[in-house]
C-alpha cells in the first residue's frame, strides 16, 4: 500500500476517533432522556467528522514511464480514495498552465487529439511552473 494512502487514513484517524466518541455521547443522551448530552454529542460528531474530512491533504501526482508508454494520475477524490487516470505517453503533446479565478492555477497536458487532461485541481501553491517545465523537458517539448 502507497504510503499516501497510510498517512491519509492517519490523519482522518486523529479527528475521527473523537467525531465517534460525539456518537457516544448521543447515545448516551439518548438513554438519559438529556437534550443537552444528544446536542452537545451531535455538535461534537459534525465538527470533528468535518475536521477528518477537511484534514486530508490535497496531493496529485504524475507519473511518466516511458518503459511503459504510459501517463498516470492521480488526484485525490472529493472525499476519500484517490482517482486514477492513464493516458498514453505518445498521445501527450505537452504540459501547459491553465488559469482559474484569481491567482489559481493547474496543470494540464495538452493531448495530440486537442483535448486538455487537467487532473489537479485549481490552486495558489507555488511550483506549478516547474512542474510543467520538467514535463516538457521529460516529453521534448516546448509547449507550444
Amino acid at each position: 500500500m502507497s504510503p499516501r494512502y497510510w498517512l491519509d487514513g492517519l490523519l482522518m484517524l486523529l479527528p475521527g476517533l473523537p467525531a465517534l466518541g460525539g456518537l457516544w455521547v448521543v447515545w448516551r443522551g439518548l438513554v438519559n432522556k438529556s437534550f443537552f448530552g444528544v446536542g452537545s454529542g451531535i455538535f461534537w460528531f459534525c465538527f470533528f467528522g468535518l475536521f477528518a474530512v477537511l484534514a486530508r491533504p490535497n496531493t496529485s501526482s504524475l507519473l511518466l514511464d516511458r518503459s511503459r508508454n504510459t501517463v498516470i494520475a492521480d488526484s485525490a477524490g472529493i472525499f476519500f480514495g484517490y482517482e486514477r487516470y492513464t493516458v498514453s505517453l505518445d498521445q501527450v503533446r505537452h504540459a501547459h498552465i491553465d488559469t482559474g479565478s484569481a491567482s489559481s492555477k493547474r496543470l494540464v497536458l495538452i493531448l495530440r487529439s486537442g483535448q486538455h487532461f487537467g487532473f489537479t485541481p485549481f490552486t495558489d501553491r507555488g511550483c506549478q511552473e516547474e512542474a510543467v517545465q520538467a514535463v516538457n523537458d521529460f516529453l521534448g517539448a516546448t509547449g507550444d
